[in-house]
């Protein structure tokens, strides 16, 4: 479903926004403010409605699980559990205007190519960056939606104080 892809890549942009923010001398957006905006947009925009779309409903619960995976990754003991910065390898787009570079190729000639210059295949560059540790942020985030989520359960339609519900459980069980 082409929502789904849509809600998967606003989700995975955290590395993208943490390239942008390194990059700012004043001021810089970061992995932090994104989140914040995303939980604006996904959570309290929404409330203004009487009964949540289907996918305002999906946008919430694969942002919960989105958190909820990152905290279980730490839990698991790996290496984005480590205090301070982490490296992390991301493959952006080239900016507009730069060219796949070219080479020469030197694969095994035979009668459909010779030594010729071709253009390299490549339309993304991979960068490796400094990432503030989001563990303990994801962990806020959670609390915050599940806060939000009890006060929503007791008011509202039955389908949202259902879905609330839902997001009220999913938090508590991966918390344990």
């Amino acid at each position: 479903m082409i929502e789904n892809l849509i809600i998967d890549y606003v989700l995975k942009r955290f590395p993208s926004v943490a390239i942008c923010g390194d990059k700012m001398e004043q001021n810089p957006y970061t992995q932090l403010d994104y989140m914040d905006d995303l939980y604006y947009y996904m959570f309290m925009v929404p409330d203004k409605k009487n009964v949540l779309s289907a996918s305002e409903k999906n946008m919430q619960l694969k942002f919960v699980s989105y958190l909820m995976n990152g905290i279980k990754t730490v839990k698991k003991g790996s290496a984005a559990g480590t205090s301070g910065r982490m490296l992390t390898d991301e493959r952006i787009p080239l900016p507009e205007g730069i060219v796949a570079p070219t080479y020469l190729y030197d694969g095994p000639l035979n009668h459909f190519n010779d030594p010729k210059e071709v253009m390299g295949f490549e339309d993304t560059v991979s960068v490796t960056i400094p990432v503030e540790s989001m563990e303990h942020h994801y962990y806020s985030m959670l609390r915050k939606i599940e806060r939000l989520a009890k006060n929503r359960m007791s008011a509202g339609s039955d389908e949202n104080r259902t879905h609330y519900r839902l997001l009220v459980y999913k938090i508590s069980q991966s918390l344990k």
